[in-house]
């Protein structure tokens, strides 16, 4: 059974640019990258999703916004560095994640809600000056 669409073209076309013709199938390529990405990184989404304990415009942004980022940097540099005299050209990339990559929040926001189990607690009292 396929899994629902995240995310499509046109939310990434609403945070990006229009994309030209010869751009979308690429751009289509990253995204299903995305959804891929997303899902591996946070089990279950798609349940969570559908029972609500997960905004699913939360997710479609969080895939937009992957998607979007490698759009913009396909080979994952992370700073570069350009000088014209005398000659000194300095990239940066970050090995292993070329292009697609979930930020530390973006994990944080989707992973599964930790909850404290209900009732009450007990706290321990040391007698003592």
């Amino acid at each position: 059974m396929p899994q629902p669409t995240l995310a499509t073209l046109d939310d990434v076309e609403a945070a990006f640019r229009p994309l030209a013709v010869d751009e979308r199938g690429p751009a289509g390529h990253v995204l299903r990258l995305a959804h891929g990405l997303v899902r591996a990184e946070s089990p279950g989404l798609d349940a969570r999703v559908a029972v609500g304990d997960v905004d699913a415009q939360l997710v479609r942004d969080v895939v937009v916004a992957a998607t979007v980022r490698a759009l913009r940097n396909p080979e994952g540099a992370r700073s570069t560095s350009r000088t014209a005299g005398p000659f000194t050209e300095y990239v940066q990339r970050d090995a292993g994640a070329v292009g697609l990559v979930l930020l530390e929040v973006e994990r944080r926001l989707l992973a599964p809600r930790r909850t404290r189990p209900a009732g009450l607690g007990s706290v321990r009292l040391r007698v003592g000056l």
